[in-house]
């Protein structure tokens, strides 16, 4: 199991309090990926940002965590390079094939819990990378990071797009479909947990869907969007656009595959994203369709951050 613990103060207490003990127990039997050694035998001017100095120096435990299914702790990092998280997936695997794995039964109330968020059947989930290109020279090494989430498109926004596309060449993308992804997915990320954009920050997000190649096995269609947000002072904004290609199965009239690149000129630091890059600065977001089982477990920020998708289904 890998968890990924940011902004405690949004956890409930019982999620709470399972989380400092796998804190505590990461601390005792963890292994770091800097130094490879037991973070318990590590003194703080040594272990390089293992855990125990990170609680010694900021009592702030978030990062990436791997456990077994009983809890038990196989590895910690707060590291955010390339290299640094494929060190530390190859430690805990590691550790995993040492130790082996334990049968172990979950409980409802776990299967209750705000944050277990079932996936909807209704809903295609597509990958979300956000990174900066060409990272200026003297800024924080958090913004060569990339910034990772899920997004979901709901079936009747697919089929209101295709239906459309079967008997027109052109048409607009549904304003709920645009909304959230301008809202929620269309944000700097990179550096951390992004700060979303509220409805009135919102000036424009819009597009339409044109077609551009048709056949009895699949509809191809090129996506345009343009968008701005901006918080009320202006110390936060992203102006840009969104474009790529969508394809759908005639048939079902819903999506086969689907690849996007919204670029635009970010500006701004979020809560938990400090240290941009001084003044505007370009900021890339890809939306893929999602492969992989992971898309299927994890939901997306918003929808994790609320406990519910009631606002994430319905951004307007």
């Amino acid at each position: 199991m890998i968890a990924n613990t940011q902004d405690l103060q949004y956890y409930p207490s019982k999620s709470h309090t399972w989380f400092m003990n796998l804190v505590k127990s990461t601390m005792l039997f963890g292994t770091s990926t800097r130094s490879g050694s037991v973070l318990s035998g590590d003194s703080p001017g040594k272990s390089r940002l293992d855990l125990n100095r990170q609680m010694v120096q900021t009592s702030d435990p978030q990062g990436i965590y791997i456990t077994d299914s009983s809890g038990s702790p196989f590895g910690f990092t707060n590291d955010h390079g390339y290299d640094d998280i494929r060190d530390f997936l190859n430690v805990a695997d590691s550790n995993v094939g040492s130790s082996g794995l334990k049968n172990v039964s979950v409980p409802d109330s776990a299967l209750s819990d705000m944050f277990h968020v079932p996936i909807p059947a209704d809903v295609t989930v597509l990958e979300v990378l956000e990174r900066i290109p060409d990272v200026p020279a003297g800024c924080s090494l958090l913004n060569k990071s990339l910034g990772r989430d899920f997004a979901w498109i709901w079936m009747h926004e697919q089929k209101s797009m295709c239906a459309a596309l079967l008997s027109n060449t052109k048409t607009t993308v549904p304003t709920g479909f645009a909304q959230r992804i301008g809202r929620f997915h269309l944000v700097d990320g990179v550096r951390g947990t992004p700060t979303l954009w509220s409805k009135s920050e919102v000036k424009h997000c819009e597009g339409s869907v044109s077609v551009v190649e048709r056949s009895p096995e699949g509809l191809l269609a090129k996506i345009h969007c343009d968008f701005h947000m901006s918080t009320r002072d202006g110390r936060r904004r992203y102006r840009g656009k969104l474009e790529g290609l969508l394809l759908f199965d005639p048939s079902t009239q819903l999506l086969l595959d689907a690849t996007c690149l919204a670029q635009g000129f970010h500006f701004g630091n979020g809560v938990y994203t400090p240290n941009a890059p001084k003044g505007e600065y370009r900021l890339l977001t890809r939306l893929q369709m999602s492969r992989g089982d992971t898309g299927r477990i994890v939901p997306p920020e918003k929808v994790a951050t609320d406990g519910n998708i009631r606002e994430y289904k319905h951004p307007v």
